[in-house]
């Protein structure tokens, strides 16, 4: 939402509650075998836990919501919130700011600037109760993973249970995933999208909190913790032990050409070892969490398929992370570097397979369809089993552990 909500709401005199982090984050053992670039951001994750996240209260707010941002995008996507305080000022990135068509006089370090509200006048919108925004995000991966896990703000800072919830228009799988989190539809406020203007309008709140500052450990352990509470454990073999293997990869229907180009061969071998071929988005979020979260290994084709993993599974699973491999190799482009940051807490439950370029295409975006070879799903796949095998095993040996230092009544 804002790439410092403490400090802005400090700097603008609202009240403002200060959440400790929840447990610290060490750098996954896995990080220090993968490259430098790897490695920084694995670093940054680690850095950024060390901060409170913050719960950020004010009244009389007014927020510009923009529905379609100008060039350049900016990292959480083109739904953005722009938090004003009484005087019309604002902490954020300067560089960012000067880019909207409806902001002027933006200060040299960002902190002032005007707003030009005439477009938005016919889409205002006021709400009068005191409630928590939430805001939104279209995108699947950033609905997931920057969105919903500001909601544990409400319970950490302790505010008000029942605050009502604001966000965009939601789709049905958002509706969904907020469902199943625990907050049914009559708490929720859609802000209203049927405004004259095509692009933006402003909201008024008469009290309304906002959070952010949660490291990506923080959370996606809320989502991982939350949605287990949404299935039921399933999929025993004769021993007891859990067995499910799953690929998540794309229906046709979504991209005009898989991102996997041999993807009905990877499916092939995947099935004749036992996996589950699924398309995440043909899934509820029930769905979800029943077969992700019993799942033992997960192949993710590349993109959103990995926060299934992520926000569904179990820590006893292993990924297998499909990613085009010019991403992988270079430092500078935002795809990886967003998906490293993502990834970080996760390293030590994944094996990386780099796609190779196809004929006819130099590959720079992760849109760029890839080819992943047969031979190296079979070296991933017994890379998962291995680790696999060693990550039961250490879990076990902690359960054994705590009982055995359990005191004898």
């Amino acid at each position: 939402m804002m790439s410092d909500l403490g400090s802005w709401g400090k700097a603008s005199g609202y009240e403002i509650r200060e959440i400790a982090p929840l447990k610290p984050f060490r750098v996954p053992v896995s990080a220090i075998t993968l490259g430098p670039s790897f490695q920084k951001m694995a670093q940054l994750v680690a850095d950024d836990s060390s901060k409170p996240a913050w719960a950020v209260c004010a009244e009389d707010m007014r927020l510009i919501f923009w529905r379609d941002a100008p060039t350049p995008k900016l990292p959480n996507g083109s739904e953005i919130p722009f938090p004003l305080s009484r005087n019309n000022d604002m902490i954020w990135d300067p560089e960012w700011l000067r880019f909207y068509p409806f902001l002027r006089d933006v200060a040299p370090d960002g902190s002032q600037c005007t707003v030009d509200a005439t477009p938005f006048v016919a889409g205002r919108q006021r709400i009068k109760k005191e409630c928590f925004f939430l805001g939104g995000n279209s995108v699947y991966a950033h609905w997931m993973a920057d969105t919903l896990p500001l909601l544990q703000a409400i319970q950490l800072a302790g505010l008000p249970q029942d605050l009502p919830i604001v966000t965009i228009q939601l789709r049905d799988w958002q509706r969904d995933t907020l469902a199943c989190l625990g907050f049914p539809a009559e708490r929720i406020i859609e802000l209203d999208a049927s405004s004259p203007s095509p692009c933006c309008s402003i909201i008024e709140f008469d009290k309304v909190w906002m959070a952010d500052g949660f490291a990506m450990h923080q959370r996606f352990d809320y989502l991982r913790t939350t949605f287990a509470q949404c299935r039921q454990p399933h999929n025993l073999d004769e021993k007891g032990k859990q067995q499910s293997r799953v690929y998540v990869t794309r229906p046709p229907e979504i991209f005009g050409s898989n991102r996997v180009s041999n993807d009905a061969e990877i499916c092939s071998f995947l099935e004749a070892r036992g996996f589950k071929v699924v398309y995440g988005e043909r899934m509820n979020t029930r769905e979800k969490a029943e077969l992700f979260g019993n799942a033992d290994i997960v192949v993710c084709a590349p993109g959103s398929n990995i926060f299934n993993y992520f926000a569904f599974g179990r820590p006893e699973c292993v990924m297998v992370n499909m990613w085009p491999i010019w991403l992988a190799e270079s430092p500078h482009w935002t795809e990886m570097k967003l998906s490293h940051r993502y990834s970080a807490p996760f390293f030590d439950e994944t094996v990386f397979v780099c796609g190779q370029p196809i004929e006819g295409i130099v590959g720079q975006t992760m849109e760029d369809p890839a080819f992943y070879p047969i031979e190296l799903m079979e070296e991933a796949l017994e890379q998962a089993e291995d680790k696999l095998q060693r990550m039961q095993h250490a879990h076990q040996f902690k359960v054994e552990t705590i009982h055995k230092e359990e005191p004898i009544c």
